[in-house]
């Protein structure tokens, strides 16, 4: 409690049991009684102990009632630090399995358009999506594969991502397999809501095969990227198009760098940074 309430109280104590109270009392004795004056002395003489005794009587309660809430408090006190110890020396799993699939790298080159090397010589293969290939030895670039490779450059080349892991942690070329983020923008459903990738998914890493389904349906129908009417004839995977890039006519352009849709047109579960798993 603190210092001036407690001045406070004693003070109002004081002047209710020594004065107040037992002026009143003998006053009322004094003044309105017929008794005797040996009468009135003995009753003035006992008014004045018994609110001497009640008073400190009311002290001792106080010390032993603030004793019993210091008690308490140190009991609290003692539970909080025991709580606090407990937490620095056990070593909780989920945490440190957060910390396993959710890191930051800086991308130091983008291979193709779902292929990334990280700056520490790692490379990340982007989970759910096929973009058009843009490198191999023995195939011609696949259509559109320029222009993907261009845009994924563009949005992370240089930049620092971060990656977050499904179920499986790599592939079996040794690539990692993860969702990539830049800032707030989730960049495997962007690069399939805007044409320039298409879903494939493998299980068991498929926590966002609907959400990507949904965006390629969306790229469809909005004609983005590679869906462009005349652009590229896609049949099965987008990895078995046939290079449009040295045999489509002059006429025959590829279309500007969609627009991205707007928030309002879809709603798109992006995944929580501190959350990976369901």
């Amino acid at each position: 409690m603190d210092k001036k309430v407690k001045l406070i109280l004693g003070i109002v104590k004081v002047i209710l049991y020594v004065v107040l109270l037992p002026v009143v009392l003998i006053w009322y004795v004094w003044n309105k009684t017929d008794w005797k004056t040996r009468n009135k002395w003995v009753a003035t003489v006992s008014i004045a102990c018994v609110f001497m005794i009640m008073f400190f009587s009311n002290q001792k309660d106080d010390r032993n009632t603030q004793k019993e809430i210091d008690f308490l408090a140190e009991i609290a006190r003692l539970q909080r630090e025991l709580v606090i110890e407990r937490q620095k020396n056990v070593v909780t799993p989920v945490k440190k399995e957060i910390e396993d699939e959710i890191k930051t790298f800086q991308v130091s080159r983008v291979i193709d358009g779902d292929t990334l090397k990280l700056s520490d010589g790692e490379v990340v293969r982007f989970i759910g999506i096929d973009a058009p290939e843009v490198v191999g030895p023995k195939e011609p670039v696949q259509c559109f594969g320029e222009e993907v490779n261009m845009k994924t450059k563009e949005m992370l080349e240089g930049k620092t991502v971060t990656l977050v892991k499904d179920i499986s942690n790599k592939d079996q070329y040794g690539r990692l397999l993860r969702y990539v983020y830049l800032e707030d923008v989730f960049v495997n459903d962007y690069l399939v809501r805007q044409g320039f990738a298409r879903v494939d998914n493998f299980p068991p890493d498929e926590k966002f095969r609907d959400q990507f389904k949904s965006a390629q349906n969306e790229a469809k129908e909005n004609k983005r990227g590679f869906w462009a009417d005349g652009v590229c004839e896609i049949e099965g995977s987008v990895s078995e198009v046939v290079s449009l890039v040295e045999t489509a006519p002059e006429s025959v352009s590829v279309v500007p760098e969609p627009v991205p849709a707007p928030r309002s047109a879809v709603s798109i579960e992006y995944l929580p940074l501190h959350k990976t798993r369901r």
